[in-house]
């Protein structure tokens, strides 16, 4: 029986990305579809995903014939490993546009890549243009609101960010907007979503320190956990970011996102119409981006592309 099978980038930790792929492997397992996700021996289960993530060296198989593989837009090695291999399918899963040059997409008739689809209409419509490929469908990301969602109090005088991207702007705003400044900076690195959730939804203001994004989820984890949000969209972010559901900039305005995280922390602190004005469009937004939806869409994107590949569904099906 052949798999679907999610490769998870060589860097696994606590990032998005990953988690979307594992969302992915989740609800087709649910729908009864035969699908994998491999990591390398580097990944740690900081996402209970719900299903065991097979690490290469560990599997009694490497990949079966007729098997749809999914590489991330990053990856290389393994394409490499299975460019000759002429019993698969090669699907390449784009979250970032940015990074689209570094993998497959750039070498995608050398590896025999048979298909893409991506997480949001910014990074379809940038590889049609400049791959030059027909229709790129979107599979959306989604918040899980069963996790995501507002603490029963918030921590007064609290700013939540992710050090992961922009680390150096957090010193630098510190310095320079003093209304901020003496409040409680809560860095989230290196937690589990549940961590994680757990203190966006103690937080007052999350500071977006998006850069160079496909999407960029943070932000809207913490719409939907009622924190006030300034910063950087990230260019993905673009997709959901308003001036009604936050303070948004663009790449490297250090003096728009000072001042507008001097207001972020005004509005938190005077909870009055423009906090809770700021707040429900946050969760509209957050609520827009729903599991239902992201599964619906998920589903009915495997079905055609499995029969686009002139296989049966059926073939799939665990």
């Amino acid at each position: 029986m052949p798999d679907i099978i999610y490769i998870l980038p060589a860097d696994s930790g606590p990032v998005g990305g990953v988690k979307v792929q594992l969302q992915h492997v989740r609800m087709l397992r649910q729908a009864g579809f035969s699908a994998e996700a491999y990591a390398l021996a580097n990944f740690h289960d900081w996402y209970d995903a719900g299903f065991p993530v097979t690490i290469f060296g560990q599997q009694t198989h490497w990949i079966r014939p007729g098997s749809i593989v999914v590489f991330p837009e990053t990856e290389l090695p393994r394409l490499k490993q299975t460019a000759d291999w002429p019993d698969i399918w090669r699907i390449i899963f784009c979250q970032n546009h940015y990074l689209a040059n570094s993998g497959g997409l750039a070498r995608r008739d050398r590896y025999g890549i048979h298909g893409v689809f991506s997480c949001s209409a910014i990074i379809s419509t940038y590889l049609e243009a400049h791959f030059g490929l027909g229709h790129v469908p979107v599979v959306p990301n989604a918040i899980d609101r069963g996790v995501f969602g507002a603490a029963g109090t918030k921590r007064p005088g609290s700013i939540a960010y992710m050090p992961r991207k922009y680390s150096n702007a957090v010193g630098w705003l510190r310095d320079n907007v003093p209304e901020a400044a003496a409040w409680n900076w809560l860095p989230l690195h290196n937690l589990s979503q549940t961590e994680v959730a757990s203190e966006l939804g103690q937080a007052e203001v999350f500071l977006a320190l998006s850069y160079r994004e496909g999407f960029g989820l943070p932000p809207l984890e913490a719409m939907a956990s009622d924190c006030i949000v300034a910063g950087f969209h990230g260019d993905g972010g673009r997709e959901y970011a308003t001036s009604d559901n936050g303070f948004w900039h663009d790449e490297d305005d250090f003096i728009g996102v000072a001042g507008s995280l001097k207001r972020a922390v005004a509005v938190a602190g005077n909870r009055d119409a423009e906090w809770a004005q700021m707040i429900q469009a946050g969760r509209r937004t957050a609520d827009a981006y729903s599991m239902s939806a992201m599964n619906t869409v998920l589903i009915d994107y495997w079905r055609r592309q499995i029969t686009a590949l002139g296989c049966s569904v059926a073939d799939y099906m665990a």
